[in-house]
């Protein structure tokens, strides 16, 4: 089995949107397509033992589109007050650093690594989700790796976002759960991951300004579990070329049962092996079927998700051993047949990385 020449793989860039809450998860959707290569996890576990693993800092611009999502308590990426409930978000532009960084301690002789790291996907989408596991080398020389994620900087969300010309207040969002990967099933370069998290949100107000019954605004819920699994399988096309088309299902069980869904996915991934430097372009479909009419609106939700992006990695800059420049480029768009919940996000970064 042939493993990406870099020790990051393509496949996550398209990862984040599955286990991403219902109710952000059409902004979120996108960050994943910005990633590229720097957000796999390091799957080829060293023939050395010692730690090994990438820090990486750097800044990004985003213009973002969203009714729902606030940011986190470091940065706010949307606006605190909207003219209508019905109609769709205004864009706000916003820059900030971004750090991520995954480390492993590695035993040689017994082809296992324990892990920490910060979940690079999630840290894109607001999340600040980290993870801390281990993984297990088998004889075929697949990977089987399971992991804790928990919530070290809480999303910040609308308690109530169906407020209109006055300031809304804003509430902490966690998602704490567990994550299980088996990469190079069998020798071959098929991954197959399954992820579980428990959302919690700590003052769910939604629908309380509007003056709904109790067991409307029950159906507004967002607070609940979320089961996510995916396939992908790595076509080596010879030449510096991997081509990795990805499948992916989610279930978003949440209480409210209006903001219940089921997203299917479609994901392609493509990667550039050069002399010096790498490319990583990505495409994005997805629909998300709702469970039950939405009491505001009158009708059930549905939501049609596109987008595009791309990595590129120059290696050693200025002569720097193990760095690389990073620049990303993305767009997104999350189009529902309900405008409240239409977003949207154009993205660019800059960062350096250092592999050690």
């Amino acid at each position: 089995m042939r493993r990406y020449p870099i020790n990051t793989s393509a496949a996550e860039t398209l990862g984040g949107y599955r286990s991403a809450h219902t109710a952000v998860s059409v902004l979120l959707a996108a960050t994943g397509l910005l990633v590229g290569g720097q957000a796999a996890a390091l799957d080829t576990i060293p023939q050395e033992s010692g730690l090994s693993g990438f820090v990486s800092l750097g800044a990004d611009v985003r213009n973002v589109k969203n009714n729902m999502i606030v940011g986190t308590s470091l940065k706010t990426v949307t606006k605190n007050s909207i003219d209508s409930i019905t109609a769709s978000p205004n864009d706000r532009i916003t820059a900030s650093p971004i750090f991520n960084y995954d480390l492993r301690y590695t035993f040689a002789s017994t082809r296992t690594q324990i892990l920490l790291g910060q979940e690079i996907l999630d840290a894109l989408r607001f999340e600040g989700s980290s993870g801390i596991g281990v993984a297990q080398e088998l004889s075929d020389q697949s990977v089987v790796t399971a992991k804790y994620l928990f919530t070290s900087l809480p999303t910040k969300v609308w308690a109530d976002p169906y407020i209109a010309n006055r300031g809304r207040n804003n509430t902490d969002r966690k998602a704490n759960g567990v994550q299980l990967s088996w990469s190079g099933i069998l020798g071959t370069n098929l991954t197959a991951r399954f992820t579980y998290r428990d959302i919690s949100i700590d003052d769910e107000d939604s629908g309380k300004d509007l003056g709904l019954a109790a067991n409307q605004r029950k159906l507004l819920k967002r607070k609940g579990d979320t089961y996510d699994y995916s396939i992908r399988y790595a076509f080596d096309l010879g030449g510096g070329n991997f081509l990795e088309p990805q499948l992916s299902y989610t279930d978003n069980d949440l209480e409210g049962r209006a903001m219940q869904n089921r997203q299917y996915s479609a994901q392609l991934n493509y990667l550039y092996h050069g002399s010096g430097f790498d490319l990583v372009a990505n495409a994005l479909l997805a629909r998300a079927s709702y469970e039950t009419t939405n009491p505001i609106y009158n009708k059930t939700r549905e939501d049609d998700i596109y987008g595009l992006g791309a990595t590129y990695f120059y290696h050693r800059p200025f002569g720097f051993k193990d760095w690389s420049a990073v620049a990303r480029l993305g767009w997104y768009k999350g189009d529902s047949n309900i405008n409240f919940y239409n977003s949207s996000l154009l993205t660019t970064s800059l960062s350096a990385l250092y592999r050690f």
